[in-house]
């Protein structure tokens, strides 16, 4: 698959992609994202906030499904000693 650049630089037509032309890399002011679909679905902000369903994470990693359905997110453990803290849920 060739990699292309598009001049609109939009979510609905990314700077950087391939034959399918919603679909790739958009880079905004001070943002990188990543779309599929003519949607962003990852987004990585000035601040180094990274957001997965959200266009203004408010979070360094911040999830989130405006559905409200179930979102699962898995950390693998390398020993019994390890923490996973930190969680917010809102």
């Amino acid at each position: 698959m060739a990699l292309k650049l598009n001049g609109t630089n939009s979510v609905a037509a990314p700077a950087y992609a391939g034959a399918d032309a919603d679909t790739g890399l958009q880079c905004g002011t001070d943002e990188v994202n990543l779309v599929t679909g003519g949607t962003a679905r990852l987004k990585i902000d000035s601040s180094g906030k990274v957001g997965i369903g959200s266009t203004s994470p408010e979070f360094k990693l911040m999830v989130a499904d405006a559905g409200y359905s179930a979102v699962e997110i898995k950390a693998d453990r390398t020993s019994a000693s390890d923490n996973i803290g930190g969680l917010h849920f809102k």
